[in-house]
């Protein structure tokens, strides 16, 4: 996100709105690649004269040069399948990462098991399998390869202005996601991280799922967001993923102690009582993948930080507090609380901007359900 200036996601309204202009396509998407690649050559070029302070023994340099090589190709891989995405063949662009995935790291894995060249030979077949995904994604993008970006110079200018605000926002979204973990270390033991930790990895779960659904939608709400059809996908989206909010959560919680003693221990079980907590903050805040579309089409996205801010400044002071009342079940229940209120307050002020006409009165009851569940129990 840092190192493309926000561009992969401000780019999306933009394929989408001029889908049959190729020639703008191809600028914004050859700009795309150029930022990426000339941020990391910079980067790279600027390691180069420290590297004889590193002690080759913790790192060596030819590792670190592998580990450079390897996410230019990521991200020359990352963009053409973004760009993909946004142009409708999600799928194609899916199966090509899983193909390039796969061979990669079970390319890795042999060369290290045969070779017994340690990382450098896992490198290796990263690279290797990252050079694969870029020969098959460059079969579907060469026809919009091009070096023309100095006739669009308005266009990259609104790409820059619409993407660049991405930046301080995934700052912004990464410090609220390590705001309560910052709390629990501050004042309780570190088995309680532990414990805490260990709960998220479950919650990456239902994550993964709304991640892979928002890719392949997304992009369709995107091109249709102008008709009907396309306001109506988006209303069942986020209706249908926060009403399977409440199922979540009932699934959890006869599920929390046998997962932890099976994947944790028996020394982990205690943390059942948060894991269903835990899981339903972490979908509440994924689901804002699936919403906010305004922010996009009315290039608004610097209020998206302004949303992540606040919320900051509440999880923060929510954890603090109901952390010395309650220990880990008070910041889990506070970093509940903040999810709720930013996930309407994020629909709320997009509704503002471009109407989709979703019911947030019948979300906002299905969170307030969850809320006092969660603080009755909190109570007990």
């Amino acid at each position: 996100m840092i190192i493309g200036l926000g561009i992969d996601s401000g780019i999306g309204i933009l394929i989408s709105e001029n889908k049959s202009d190729k020639k703008l396509l191809s600028a914004l998407l050859s700009f795309s690649l150029f930022v990426p690649l000339l941020l990391l050559g910079v980067i790279w070029l600027g390691i180069i004269p420290f590297t004889g302070f590193i002690n080759p023994e913790y790192f060596p340099v030819k590792v670190l040069n592998l580990a450079f090589l390897y996410n230019i190709f990521y991200y020359i891989n990352y963009i053409f399948f973004n760009f993909i995405r946004w142009n409708g063949n999600a799928k194609k662009g899916a199966l090509v990462n899983f193909i390039s995935s796969t061979f990669g790291n079970i390319l890795g894995v042999g060369i290290l098991y045969f070779f017994d060249n340690g990382i450098e030979g896992f490198f290796t077949g990263l690279i290797l399998g990252s050079l694969l995904g870029l020969v098959l994604n460059t079969f579907f993008v060469y026809s919009y390869l091009t070096l023309r970006i100095k006739e669009y110079k308005k266009e990259i200018i609104e790409l820059l202005k619409l993407s660049i605000p991405f930046v301080p926002n995934y700052l912004a979204n990464t410090t609220l996601n390590l705001s309560d973990r910052i709390v629990i270390l501050s004042f309780l033991p570190p088995r309680e991280l532990a414990l805490y930790a260990l709960t998220l990895k479950f919650a990456q779960i239902p994550n993964f799922f709304v991640s892979i659904i928002a890719k392949g939608l997304v992009p369709i709400i995107f091109q249709n967001h102008s008709n009907e059809k396309g306001k109506d996908l988006a209303r069942k989206v986020y209706h249908y993923s926060h009403f399977s909010i409440i199922f979540i959560f009932l699934i959890s919680w006869p599920l929390a102690e046998p997962f932890l003693n099976i994947f944790g221990g028996p020394e982990y079980v205690e943390a059942a009582y948060i894991l269903p907590m835990v899981i339903v903050f972490s979908v509440i805040n994924s689901a804002k993948l699936l919403n906010g579309f305004a922010y996009n089409i009315k290039r608004k996205t610097i209020q998206i930080f302004y949303n992540n801010l606040g919320l900051i400044v509440l999880n923060f002071t929510l954890s603090y507090g109901l952390g010395m009342l309650y220990g880990l079940n008070g910041i889990v229940f506070a970093s509940l609380v903040s999810a709720i209120i930013g996930s309407i307050t994020y629909t709320y002020f997009s509704e503002k901007i471009y109407s989709f006409n979703y019911n947030l009165k019948f979300v906002s009851l299905i969170l307030g359900l969850v809320f006092l569940i969660n603080l009755i129990i909190l109570l007990m």
